[in-house]
């Protein structure tokens, strides 16, 4: 019995996949959950606020980040199924040297917004310049991290992350432990990601040996638009919430709201994986054989794998709430416990549209349409929440409706679109 499903595994790319991320994919969260857990009892709920806030800017500033690891993840999979590794490897390198030029504008960037950002969010300058010095690096993994993703090197690609979450736990509670405070918490980040690139480079040696063969890079740039916009509005739509409650709600009241957003999230960035390898699997398999009843297989795999996830922890939320808090966070934030379990439900329906906007985004299909519909989920959420604000359970009820109808669109949208 257990051979079978050991076989079955092996012969399934998207299940294999999905698993080998997500081990490693835990490993990166259960260390920033620890990194979390650890500021937020050391600093307080007021100096955890801070964290919270410039997680989530960090998380809007990465869809650059993002959009550019899924372009090149799509067509260093094309590339791969071609056997055409010259060409990825002139991606590689003329992607690092564009970053070069594009790190020196991101940098005056944020020191021009800088006094619009402390005053909205109050927090000091220093972590906006930790926020830009993560934004440069992420942007030099994400290139590398695209191409090890499009060549379905899982392994490799999900050590990268696992390096990348232990250095943040490391390096935090050295820093704090030194007496440098959130700051010091957040230049642990910049180090952990510093180190994560050293060692990813080591993991590409292969492709550096190939000898590089020029292509026309336009039809990339023209794929990355539409990748960028649905990112954009997927990861605003992530964490708006957690932005207007900064605004509506006192310092420590938005601590515990960022708490709780932080353990909910945990139902996506558990899931997310399943669609980090369902990606250049789909992608290689369109290429290969453009089979609709195969692609659509693909899909039914990776929707089964990220429905159990998601119910999965929900419902340990729902029946553990208070333990979970409790070793997260301390005791302080148990008012949040009987929010888990919705929240759980909010970030399980949001996996599904992710999965899905990815599973578009793979086969090539990008029409304006799903990008209107992002960018109304995204205004409807900002007037929900502004209205319904009294209490945190009016604002999770807004998001359960809005990813909901979201959520329904894409299932028609991903039938019947071409």
């Amino acid at each position: 019995m257990h051979k079978k499903i050991i076989n079955y595994i092996k012969n399934e790319a998207i299940l294999q996949g999905s698993i080998t991320l997500i081990i490693y994919t835990m490993i990166l969260y259960i260390c920033s959950y620890l990194y979390q857990s650890y500021t937020g009892r050391v600093l307080g709920a007021e100096n955890y606020r801070i964290i919270a806030v410039v997680f989530s800017l960090l998380a809007i500033v990465l869809v650059s980040s993002t959009t550019i690891q899924m372009s090149i993840t799509k067509f260093v999979s094309e590339f791969k199924a071609k056997k055409e590794y010259g060409k990825i490897k002139y991606l590689l390198l003329r992607s690092y040297k564009k970053l070069v030029l594009i790190s020196i504008f991101i940098f005056i960037f944020f020191i021009l917004i800088s006094p619009i950002i402390t005053k909205f969010f109050k927090i000091g300058f220093l972590p906006i310049i930790f926020l830009a010095l993560m934004t440069i690096v992420y942007l030099a993994l994400s290139i590398s991290r695209g191409v090890l993703q499009g060549l379905q090197n899982f392994k490799s690609f999900g050590f990268n992350l696992s390096i990348e979450g232990l250095g943040k736990i490391i390096f935090a509670v050295l820093l704090v432990s030194l007496g440098f405070g959130v700051n010091g918490a957040l230049f642990a980040l910049v180090l952990a990601v510093i180190v994560a690139f050293i060692f990813i480079l080591f993991k590409l040696k292969e492709i550096f040996k190939c000898e590089s063969e020029k292509f026309d890079t336009k039809h990339i740039y023209n794929y990355s638009w539409p990748v960028l916009f649905t990112f954009l509005f997927l990861t605003l739509s992530l964490y708006l919430d957690l932005w207007l409650v900064n605004y509506f709600f006192p310092g420590v009241e938005a601590g515990f709201y960022g708490a709780l957003s932080t353990i909910g999230k945990i139902v996506f960035f558990a899931s997310n994986p399943v669609a980090q390898a369902m990606f250049p699997i789909a992608s290689e398999e369109k290429v290969l054989t453009n089979n609709k009843k195969s692609l659509s297989n693909i899909l039914y795999k990776a929707f089964g794998i990220t429905f159990l996830i998601g119910f999965g922890i929900t419902a340990v939320y729902f029946l553990f709430s208070k333990l979970i808090v409790a070793i997260l966070f301390g005791n302080t934030y148990l008012t949040i416990t009987p929010l888990l379990w919705l929240y759980g439900l909010v970030m399980t329906i949001y996996s599904f549209n992710y999965l899905l906007a990815f599973y578009n985004l793979s086969l090539h299909k990008t029409n304006i349409t799903p990008l209107i519909m992002f960018f109304l989920f995204n205004l409807f959420e900002i007037i929900f929440i502004w209205k319904y604000h009294n209490t945190f359970i009016q604002i999770i009820y807004s998001l359960i409706i809005l990813n909901s109808i979201l959520f329904i669109y894409l299932l028609i949208y991903t039938k019947y679109s071409k």
